[in-house]
């Protein structure tokens, strides 16, 4: 990954010794996560016949099993394809937090009421996201986590409402927030995700990566005439005998 900064506002520009110099301690960069699949065809789903009995370890004879880089292997697992998820970490503000709190407030204090395991999603089923935990320092909370899995799944954040931070924007002004650090482990592949099928591709789909769409054109003749040749004609037209004379007759009052 490369990342690119402008570092001019880090510079010292005082006419002395220090010019040039990098005045800053740290440099926050912001680092947005994406995820992009590209279609490979179009494919008939057949019902899967695994090969019996399933392996139970994993085939070492190519180095270290990687299913992306040598494909599907006969007779592996579901669980063969799935690797540990990564831990991606750091500090943020407390903007999210606001996101978890119910819609009521302390009447003494004025802050908002945090209920444990309560999903401010409206949607259960799928996807959780609320608090985990609280106490008079800090408060644990997650992110679209799924609902039958909130510990590995999600962003979580744990806001200290103690302890603030602050730090300036791009634009010079003061900005005050709650310390809050996070943590999501990233795996796309989980047993939720995928499943093992066979796929095969039909030789008239070869080349073709979106259903087969028919353009239509509609033509219609008219002849020796087009739209506007009445209107063309009439402006030849001096007399009414040079009616009868244009196209025989074409042109009739």
């Amino acid at each position: 990954m490369k990342v690119k900064r402008n570092i001019e506002n880090y510079k010292s520009r005082l006419d002395n010794y220090t010019y040039g110099a990098i005045t800053a301690d740290t440099v926050d960069i912001n680092v947005f996560l994406t995820q992009t699949m590209d279609d490979q065809g179009i494919f008939t789903d057949y019902p899967f016949k695994p090969l019996l009995p399933y392996l139970t370890q994993k085939p070492n004879d190519l180095g270290t099993f990687n299913s992306f880089v040598y494909g599907r292997f006969p007779a592996a697992p579901l669980a063969f394809y799935i690797n540990p998820p990564i831990r991606v970490e750091g500090s943020s503000d407390d903007s999210k937090l606001p996101d978890v709190s119910s819609y009521r407030v302390d009447p003494l204090t004025g802050e908002p009421i945090f209920v444990t395991n309560l999903d401010m999603t409206g949607n259960a089923d799928l996807i959780f996201t609320g608090a985990l935990s609280q106490n008079s320092q800090s408060v644990t909370y997650v992110l679209n986590a799924n609902s039958n899995n909130i510990t590995t799944t999600g962003v979580h954040f744990i806001t200290f409402l103690n302890e603030y931070e602050n730090k300036e924007d791009e634009s010079g002004n003061l900005v005050r927030y709650r310390k809050t650090d996070f943590y999501s482990d990233v795996n796309s592949v989980t047993e939720e995700t995928v499943t093992l099928s066979a796929l095969t591709k039909q030789e008239e789909y070869f080349g073709l990566v979106f259903k087969p769409e028919v353009d239509s054109e509609v033509f219609i003749d008219r002849g020796v005439a087009d739209i506007f040749e009445r209107h063309a004609l009439l402006g030849e037209i001096k007399t009414t005998n040079d009616i009868d004379n244009n196209r025989n007759g074409f042109l009739r009052t």
